[in-house]
């Protein structure tokens, strides 16, 4: 009975020490909601920036996400990693204490903490294979970056290759050794779409491109580690690299480049590791094989830097 005694207790107390860690994340959230909000808003929305009021939200959001926590603890055990998505909402403390206003940095230190949150409870759970399982990441990976490039994307025509490109792609030209064919009959396809200026159209291709190119790079390192929260990460550190941002970001061949290489990288894995046998189609292997064959060959219309590719195949 003693020992029955002390386990529950045990088990009250860390389950009463996890529900006060879950209201203080939360607590601090709504702490940053509202200086976001009176700060964007300011001079209307003053009395958020009174310590009651603040104060009112704080403890208000911290009771309903304990009660939330108190409640899901209760109905079924809670996976070991159910509180860490919450951590980075204390990001947001590194504003808070912050005297001075900067709207750009605390508006993405908030919206940091959400995708962390959201990459976490997402990464936490169980790996399985599936377009739906798939889903939720490739929407995060949109959210990380689709904003960022949009927002630091060229709007007008630019320099040296990058104007080249956007002149010569809707025409159909021919640019400067080697024609690079591939990437202007692709990115050709974006002058059809009825917004923005030319030049951004184009612009939008490498985006688009490179986001292609990174989800299959989180797919590739899911499949190898067989964990989803390192592979996203991966895939969101390597688009925010100063070299991958700059070139998804104007008319440039790189990130389809990246595109084909990584897709050939991942038809390499497949066949290496036998991952092919159970496909239901007729003869497998073979097709995967043409298919390398396939995508070695478009890649060098892109960029003859796809020979070192050659060797490993």
């Amino acid at each position: 009975m003693d020992r029955v005694f002390h386990s529950r207790k045990g088990i009250s107390a860390t389950t009463l020490g996890k529900t006060l860690a879950v209201a203080l994340a939360f607590g601090v959230g709504a702490a940053a909601v509202t200086r976001l909000f009176y700060e964007g808003f300011f001079p209307d929305l003053l009395v958020l920036g009174r310590p009651l009021p603040i104060l009112v939200v704080a403890l208000v959001t911290s009771a309903i996400g304990a009660w939330f926590w108190h409640r899901h603890s209760a109905s079924s055990p809670p996976h070991p990693l159910i509180l860490t998505p919450l951590l980075p909402l204390f990001l947001n403390l590194l504003y808070l204490f912050d005297p001075a206003v900067d709207l750009v940095r605390s508006r993405f230190l908030f919206l940091a903490s959400l995708w962390l949150t959201a990459a976490l409870a997402v990464g936490g759970r169980p790996s399985a294979v599936g377009r739906r399982r798939s889903l939720p990441v490739l929407a995060l990976l949109l959210l990380g970056l689709l904003p960022i490039y949009l927002l630091t994307m060229g709007r007008t025509v630019g320099r040296a290759d990058t104007f080249e490109f956007q002149v010569v792609v809707p025409k159909l030209g021919i640019v400067h050794p080697t024609g690079y064919p591939l990437y202007l009959l692709l990115a050709k396809v974006f002058t059809f779409l009825p917004i923005g200026s030319i030049a951004w159209r184009v612009n939008l291709a490498s985006v688009v491109f490179g986001l292609a190119a990174l989800y299959l790079v989180y797919w590739l390192a899911w499949r190898i580690t067989n964990h989803r929260l390192p592979a996203l990460l991966a895939a969101v550190t390597l688009g925010l690299t100063p070299t991958f941002w700059s070139q998804a970001i104007e008319a440039e061949v790189y990130t389809l480049h990246a595109l084909i290489v990584i897709g050939t990288l991942l038809l390499f894995w497949i066949l290496d590791f036998g991952f092919w046998q159970g496909l239901p189609i007729q003869n497998p292997k073979s097709k995967i094989q043409n298919l390398s064959a396939f995508l070695l060959g478009l890649g060098l219309t892109n960029h003859l830097t796809t020979v070192f590719l050659l060797p490993p195949a």
